[in-house]
């Protein structure tokens, strides 16, 4: 029975000397020397891990100054001009959420939790709103404190929906997301708060304090003339906060409205012993940021005393 044989695939070489084939040009063009590889073949190189020591380094540090946006005043990082507050929140939540993947990732920290600082107030509900939206963002094992909280009149209760218990619930802290966190209230040591600030120590300090900043450079209620030392404490409330958080004009007037006059407050030093500090600023407050950036360090500016922290980003909708 005759064997069917199929034509062998044409090549365009068959039929040509060695000398001829030396000088036919190949299909692909080898890349001349020295010329370096596509962008984009290096980003997989980088991500697979093919590339050397060397080259991965040079890359990452490449790649931070195209996408970083952080410039220096002195020895603060600062992310200002955005777009708005949100813009604000975002990059803030941006923080927390590396800060978490961190954690996962990176095998010297296996065994530590991340333990994070919140504020209370308007400027970061902007930053909660876009954490609340990050539902599949693993909080598992984090240790969550807040900055404050207010203390009852002598006698009497805050009302509920004035603390900063119910604040940090609503805004985030009832998310499902972090149902597997630690939660830390203050309220819970509103008579020795400083057994609140003993829980954050036992934990090695915090990774990550996020801070507003008062009219006057107050940080939580630590208000002008704190010292960088000073400790979870209480704290009588100003004219001036007052007015700013309940619109009472006096102190007499809260107490016969029945209104916090004081507050416990997370002092200067266990704030500035944390890793890092974020501190989140809006319109409005461009003179004091900027008063507390260039300013001397002074514990009339309580804020000031940021310069002298390692790690420290302000993160602002206008330009500082």
């Amino acid at each position: 029975m005759p064997v069917c044989v199929k034509d062998a695939p044409t090549n365009p070489n068959n039929g040509k000397s060695p000398q001829e084939k030396a000088k036919m040009p190949d299909n692909k063009e080898s890349p001349k020397k020295g010329t370096p590889s596509p962008p984009m073949d290096r980003l997989n190189q980088h991500a697979s891990g093919q590339t050397t020591g060397v080259a991965s380094a040079q890359f990452g540090k490449k790649n931070r100054r195209k996408t970083d946006p952080a410039r220096k005043i002195g020895n603060v990082k600062v992310i200002d001009g955005l777009a708005d507050k949100h813009a604000v929140g975002n990059v803030a939540a941006g923080f927390v959420q590396r800060l978490l993947h961190q954690h996962r990732l990176r095998r010297s920290l296996r065994g530590h939790q991340p333990v994070i600082v919140f504020p209370t107030g308007s400027t970061p509900k902007p930053m909660y709103e876009r954490l609340r939206a990050m539902h599949t963002l693993n909080w598992r094992g984090a240790h969550v404190f807040h900055l404050d909280e207010y203390v009852p009149q002598r006698g009497g209760e805050v009302r509920p929906d004035l603390t900063y218990r119910y604040e940090m619930n609503k805004n985030l802290w009832n998310a499902p997301q972090l149902d597997r966190t630690v939660k830390h209230y203050m309220g819970d040591y509103i008579l020795e708060p400083e057994k609140y600030e003993q829980q954050l120590n036992n934990l090695g300090g915090a990774d990550l304090v996020i801070l507003g900043i008062g009219a006057n450079g107050h940080l939580a209620f630590n208000e002008p003339g704190a010292s960088p030392e000073s400790t979870t404490r209480y704290e009588d409330l100003t004219a001036a906060t007052l007015k700013s958080n309940f619109g009472v004009d006096s102190v007499a007037e809260a107490k016969a409205k029945g209104l916090p006059t004081r507050a416990a407050t997370m002092g200067l030093k266990p704030i500035l012993n944390a890793k890092k500090v974020i501190l989140l600023a809006n319109k409005g407050k461009e003179e004091i940021v900027r008063k507390a950036l260039t300013g001397p360090v002074t514990p009339d500016v309580p804020a000031s005393f940021l310069q002298n922290h390692p790690d420290v980003t302000v993160i602002a909708d206008f330009t500082i």
